[in-house]
């Protein structure tokens, strides 16, 4: 297991997974991910005070997986987010 430091220096255990996954947000592909971290991040609950609509996140994704996108948008208070992939170079 993989221990953290949570809200009010708590330790919080994550667990690896036995495999990867490959993960998709609407249309656009992320790929594979080798590393999967499997626990309770009590921290997250409060991101449900940024919109009364919004419920507890699912999923963080780590830079490991953010940086294949070229560019991010996240508009919180319109429960949106983009992504763009790499240009492709010649």
């Amino acid at each position: 297991s993989l221990k953290i430091i949570g809200i009010d220096d708590e330790t919080v255990n994550l667990f690896r997974a036995s495999s990867s996954a490959s993960i998709s947000i609407g249309n656009i592909s992320l790929g594979n991910v080798q590393t999967i971290c499997v626990g309770d991040l009590p921290g997250l609950s409060l991101a449900s005070n940024f919109s009364s609509d919004t419920p507890n996140p699912q999923l963080l994704l780590g830079l490991d997986v953010l940086r294949r996108m070229y560019r991010m948008i996240l508009r919180l208070p319109h429960d949106e987010i983009w992504f763009e992939k790499m240009p492709v170079t010649k």
